[in-house]
């Protein structure tokens, strides 16, 4: 069971753009409810992973969806310091607000990872996507390529990660402009865990993303 919430303060500059609006239309909220759980192979070195999850999604304090999704995945563990893990995804949403907007999306996902002798772990990953819906909005092909590195040793005790993301979209139909919206996304984050300050098992984490999308759409492109 999870519970997790946006909330988002405005910029000076919001005055010029539009003086009606106010942080409220940003706020987001979703609680889920599921199963998951990860098995060990008869081989004791192979791991199998599922999951099932229903939620219900919250926006601007209006409930604007329910949705499912299921998940399936196996890990390999190629040496004592390498794994690979292949694996999909299914998720169907309902929209109440818009049902056009209402979809159906297959994911494949395969990502690899590997320990470096005292310096950290490296993982790259690599996601396909297939989102299917009557809102051109909505439908649309992406895949993504992440890599992440694991610092090793902790930094003023914290245990610090740095990550870069592209994901490429391309929409089925067009909507707000001639040809078909484009997205071409770069995502870099930082994030530092700390496990000194851990209550119950929890230890609290700090994250910090710079998120650049350039699209062929205005209205989209952002940062």
């Amino acid at each position: 069971l999870s519970y997790s919430g946006r909330r988002v303060t405005l910029g000076s500059e919001v005055a010029t753009i539009d003086p009606t609006l106010t942080a409220k239309v940003f706020a987001s909220d979703r609680v889920t409810l599921g199963w998951s759980g990860r098995y060990l192979m008869p081989n004791r070195r192979d791991v199998l992973g599922a999951s099932a999850n229903v939620f219900v999604d919250w926006n601007a304090a209006i409930n604007s969806q329910t949705g499912t999704n299921f998940s399936l995945d196996y890990t390999w563990q190629i040496s004592e310091r390498s794994q690979l893990r292949f694996g999909g995804q299914y998720e169907h949403l309902t929209r109440f607000d818009q049902s056009i907007r209402s979809s159906d999306t297959w994911r494949a996902m395969l990502d690899w990872s590997t320990q470096v002798p005292e310096a950290g772990r490296v993982q790259i990953g690599v996601t396909v996507s297939d989102t299917d819906s009557e809102s051109p909005a909505i439908a649309h092909q992406a895949y993504s390529t992440k890599i992440s590195y694991y610092f090793a040793k902790p930094i003023l005790t914290a245990q610090v990660g740095i990550s870069t993301e592209y994901r490429h979209a391309l929409f089925d139909r067009p909507l707000y402009s001639a040809q078909p919206r484009e997205d071409r996304s770069l995502t870099t984050s930082l994030s530092a865990s700390f496990p000194d300050w851990q209550v119950y098992g929890f230890a609290p984490v700090l994250e910090l993303r710079q998120e650049r999308n350039r699209s062929n759409v205005s209205r989209y492109d952002t940062q």
